[in-house]
């Protein structure tokens, strides 16, 4: 991370990882005038019914996806997958189908790699099983080895300028909470930046930049 704040300047060092249809039928018809004109809107609203049923189209079923994870026990990596995972975010929708429980099927595992990936994970294999369980109903299951993850090989934090030594920059750049050895967890390195920043901004360094920040 550089940074001018003066400035700040850390560097982070890794293993390089690699319708439903609703139609509405509104028939108004005026005083009858005689017999023959009443019958004849009684016929003419049976038509007119007759014909609305006729265009609807059939009901579709909505398909039924129950979804498993298995092999990870971290709380916050299953949270992120199910959060990432097209096929849980649309697994109550009404229009689901077989087909498209089929496609978001085939897009899990590339999804699931990605919401690994934060916390350090970058070699994840994921076996996917969809199975049928009665009519409509799908069972997707989804089986999943982490891998060794990346680990920080070094770490670098350094802030420059004016206010390198001014409370609290020197105790936020020690207490950077990533160290050599760690995982590398994308997520505590975008929140201490963050923290940097915010910290900046507050003590008046509107200016602040980052000069350098990378992971390699």
């Amino acid at each position: 991370i550089g940074w001018s704040l003066g400035g700040l300047y850390a560097v982070a060092l890794a293993h390089r990882f690699p319708a439903r249809s609703s139609v509405t039928l509104c028939v108004q018809t005026m005083s009858a005038i005689s017999d023959i004109g009443s019958r004849c809107r009684e016929i003419v609203t049976v038509l007119v019914w007759a014909i609305a049923l006729a265009v609807l189209p059939p009901a579709v079923r909505a398909a039924d996806v129950d979804c498993h994870l298995e092999g990870v026990s971290q709380p916050e990596i299953v949270k992120n997958i199910e959060a990432t995972l097209s096929i849980i975010r649309e697994k109550d929708r009404d229009d689901l189908t077989a087909e498209r429980i089929a496609r978001l099927h085939e897009r899990a595992p590339l999804e699931i790699q990605r919401a690994v990936e934060p916390f350090g994970y970058y070699h994840a294999e994921i076996a996917p099983h969809l199975t049928p369980d009665g009519e409509d109903q799908f069972d997707a299951r989804y089986v999943i080895a982490l891998g060794e993850p990346v680990r920080v090989r070094d770490v670098r934090v350094a802030v420059a300028g004016q206010g390198a030594s001014l409370h609290p920059f020197p105790r936020l750049a020690a207490e950077f909470p990533l160290k050599k050895g760690d995982v590398l967890n994308q997520r505590a390195y975008q929140q201490h930046k963050a923290a940097f920043a915010s910290v900046a901004a507050d003590s008046g360094f509107l200016d602040a930049t980052f000069t350098t920040s990378v992971i390699r």
